[in-house]
């Protein structure tokens, strides 16, 4: 009766009994350009329709890489920079020189895919 039950409990675990592909995050390699050159720095925010918190990587000479789970995003871009200082005016030390149109009002998106490698590029621009 052991070996039976060994014997169903192996056949079960080597049947793609796995997880759902729809939920393991997939490796994402992106792209970022600023006004066509490399952007030095930043972050992307992969932010998910669904609710869940975003996923953000860092962005380094042009390129970023996360794992996501597959689902449409809605991504947004930013880099900061020291802002100057304005006497008598209070202010944050700094500012987020990517336009709001890419990051906090971004309507740029992409999809990340279980069946294909996922490689978006940004092309953005300063004016």
């Amino acid at each position: 009766m052991r070996v039976a039950a060994v014997a169903l409990g192996a056949l079960v675990a080597l049947s793609g009994c796995g997880p759902d592909p729809a939920t393991v995050p997939q490796d994402v390699e992106g792209t970022v350009t600023l006004d066509k050159k490399n952007a030095p720095d930043g972050k992307v925010y992969f932010v998910s329709a669904s609710g869940e918190p975003p996923v953000v990587t860092e962005v380094r000479d042009g390129a970023f890489t996360l794992k996501a789970k597959p689902g449409k995003y809605r991504v947004e871009v930013r880099m900061f920079r020291d802002r100057p200082d304005w006497p008598g005016e209070p202010h944050d030390k700094q500012i987020n020189v990517v336009p709001a149109r890419f990051s906090s009002e971004s309507k740029l998106t992409t999809e990340v895919r279980a069946d294909q490698p996922n490689t978006p590029a940004f092309a953005l621009e300063s004016r």
